[in-house]
């Protein structure tokens, strides 16, 4: 899949980023720039998801535990990057502690 991505061929396919800036109202002449910059962002996003998941799915630990857990015992992984959406933000995952059960609500 990341070398299908590599190659490029998704980011012209159905003339989608046309149509993007398009609606984004933004005049044709003006397209190129923002046109590259939503190829960017979407091949970033998508890159950086296909990674974490064949890390995750090859059993190779994706998210190092971070030194302190939550104050309710919950363990703490991350910093997460959100990738060029978001840039410079980040986010952590928390799980509940081993052999915890939650009550439905």
């Amino acid at each position: 899949v990341l070398s299908k991505v590599h190659e490029d061929e998704w980011s012209r396919a159905g003339d989608w980023v046309a149509r993007e800036t398009e609606l984004n109202l933004i005049a044709a002449a003006d397209r190129a720039v923002p046109g590259a910059t939503v190829r960017f962002v979407f091949g970033s996003i998508l890159s950086d998801w296909l990674k974490t998941y064949i890390a995750a799915t090859s059993g190779r630990e994706s998210l190092a535990r971070m030194e302190e857990d939550a104050a309710d015992g919950s363990s703490r992984y991350g910093p997460i990057g959100l990738g060029p959406g978001a840039p410079g933000c980040v986010a952590e995952l928390w799980a509940d502690p081993a052999g915890a059960v939650r009550e439905a609500t």
